[in-house]
């Protein structure tokens, strides 16, 4: 896909893989496999496109990237390529929605401090999954939440 990409200059970004989960998920191998897909993979073979990279847990949790960002590993060329994804839906353990601060601090501790200007860790962050049931009342509260 980073080959095919490389030929189309409206393909700006690549994700290495959307929502890792189950039991097999550990911090260990997360950060083993997304440095060999950023740099062996996708910069390698298209050095000019974003790489989109996703958390734990259905890409609910990037908390520990506020520890070890993924860009402390990288040579710096490819430090300032890195977007961080994330997925937030009224049933993501962030809290209900009727509990907007409490649900907003809780996406704010899982990859939302992401943003911070010049810290260590400071990336964009593209929220690519979100949404609801837009017919009742719940959702109205969470779409308000969101935004």
């Amino acid at each position: 896909m980073s080959l095919i990409a490389r030929q189309k200059n409206h393909i700006v970004a690549i994700s290495l893989r959307n929502e890792l989960r189950g039991s097999g998920q550990t911090l260990p191998d997360w950060y083993t496999y997304v440095l060999i897909g950023v740099t062996d993979t996708v910069h390698q073979t298209n050095p000019d496109i974003l790489i989109v990279i996703s958390g734990l847990n259905y890409d609910l949790d990037l908390s520990f990237i506020r520890y070890t960002p993924v860009q402390d590993l990288l040579p710096e060329p490819i430090k300032s390529k890195i977007v961080y994804e994330g997925h937030w839906y009224p049933w993501s353990n962030y809290g209900h929605s009727s509990e907007c601060t409490k649900m907003q601090n809780r996406v704010e501790d899982a990859w939302g401090y992401i943003t911070t200007e010049n810290e260590k860790y400071t990336a964009p962050i593209w929220l690519t999954e979100f949404g609801t049931n837009v017919d009742n009342f719940v959702g109205d509260n969470y779409i308000n939440c969101v935004s």
